[in-house]
């Protein structure tokens, strides 16, 4: 076809394209093969090509690092952000970057952000009684029918424990606040009601699967969800959660949390010390289809023979592709470095069909990649770029070259097999 397709210039086009939304590029990609090629080459890699996405507050300063994907990948780039002081990580999908932009706990600002065109646009945040913590929210979209971005918010009303006075991490709510990107009809948050009884316990964080966000309830026994699509807000038909008593799995160091597990809703769960001076971190996984009653498989246990506390598993995202990531503050004079380590799970028998990793032991894992950084504070996410444009779906701006320009930097450092 050339560099035109009916007199239109190849740029010409990519500029229109780029003022159309996500949703509708699967039909476009049709028509034939030049806008096929061009629309392939801006949407998001397949979740297969993923990598790691380090975000961390070094000082007053917000920094985000991808890491190649491994084994082998020796190299980070550090994403260009816009200039917003200590903003904090809503979630990432599809390439995008939601974050919280507050220093206090005062209703601020939620901006998505595009770092590979350097795209962003931002939204107030609800009026809620807790509209000012970041942990109250949630980032998705549903891929296969209406490719919406949604930011859900979750008021909760903390409630009194046996042994708490008040819990801020917990609490009920009657109602969900939604706002969806681009939505010309609405550009304001809507309230969609959940059914009575309805809790959550922030300390497990969100996950959004396949355009459903899940997350614990205030008793850490169920989970419930929130449909992306259809905006209803239900109970999961599943059976109780594998996780400490409420009390210890609130103190307990290896804190557990939900996380995406290669596309399925998973849980990570810290045990305490037995005897033996062992930790132990489960991984499971809820299977099973969504009008049945599903179950938790346990995929993957981590046991720490005498490791030194500073070691945990990484947050929110711990299963990335074959390996299993833990962070690692170093001691001082170098406590305020902290390293993202990669391990490779074995295979062994009588754990089947759950993976199994030995930290600090006699024979210890196959293979470790080790990312550092200058930061007490490191979330991980994963990470596909994309060449979606965000300014479509709102009044947004384009940003300049920031506080880094993609600068290359030192990524994993593989240690050999042992």
């Amino acid at each position: 076809m050339g560099d035109g397709w009916g007199g239109v210039p190849a740029d010409v086009f990519t500029a229109i394209l780029l003022r159309i939304q996500l949703i509708h590029w699967r039909w476009l990609r049709l028509v034939c093969r030049h806008w096929r090629d061009v629309i392939d080459e801006r949407t998001p890699e397949p979740r297969a090509h993923a990598k790691v996405l380090a975000f961390y507050t070094d000082g007053d300063r917000s920094r985000a690092f991808v890491v190649d994907g491994l084994p082998g990948g020796r190299r980070s780039v550090e994403l260009n952000l816009p200039m917003i002081n200590t903003a904090r990580m809503i979630g990432t999908c599809n390439g995008l970057l939601c974050l919280w932009m507050s220093d206090d706990y005062s209703r601020g600002q939620i901006a998505v952000v595009n770092p590979a065109i350097r795209e962003m646009i931002t939204v107030n945040a609800p009026v809620t009684a807790c509209s000012g913590r970041d942990a109250t929210y949630s980032f998705g979209c549903h891929p296969a029918t209406t490719g919406q971005y949604k930011i859900l918010h979750v008021p909760l009303r903390p409630v009194r424990s046996s042994f708490l006075v008040c819990d801020s991490q917990a609490g009920e709510f009657d109602k969900v606040h939604v706002l969806t990107l681009g939505d010309v009809s609405s550009r304001e948050w809507r309230e969609v009601p959940a059914p009575a009884g309805s809790s959550c316990n922030l300390r497990f964080g969100f996950v959004s699967v396949h355009g459903v966000t899940y997350w614990v309830t205030e008793d850490a026994k169920k989970i419930m969800s929130f449909d992306l699509k259809d905006e209803r807000v239900a109970l999961v038909k599943c059976q109780q959660m594998p996780v400490l008593p409420a009390k210890d799995c609130y103190f307990y160091e290896q804190r557990s949390h939900l996380t995406d597990v290669r596309g399925r809703v998973g849980l990570a769960v810290g045990r305490s010390f037995d005897e033996f001076a062992r930790s132990k971190i489960e991984v499971w996984v809820l299977e099973g289809g969504r009008e049945e009653e599903q179950t938790w498989v346990k995929r993957y246990t981590i046991l720490m023979h005498g490791v030194d506390p500073r070691q945990k598993m990484a947050s929110p995202h711990i299963v990335h592709g074959e390996h299993v990531l833990t962070t690692y503050t170093l001691r001082p004079p170098f406590s305020n470095r902290r390293s993202l380590n990669a391990h490779q799970p074995r295979e062994e028998r009588k754990m089947r069909p759950c993976l199994m990793l030995r930290l600090g032991a006699p024979r210890p894992e196959t293979a470790t990649g080790v990312f550092e950084i200058r930061s007490e504070c490191l979330q991980t996410f994963a990470y596909v770029e994309t060449r979606e444009p965000v300014v479509v779906y709102g009044d947004g701006i384009v940003y300049g070259g920031g506080r880094c320009d993609g600068e290359e930097a030192p990524g994993w450092t593989l240690v050999p097999t042992s």
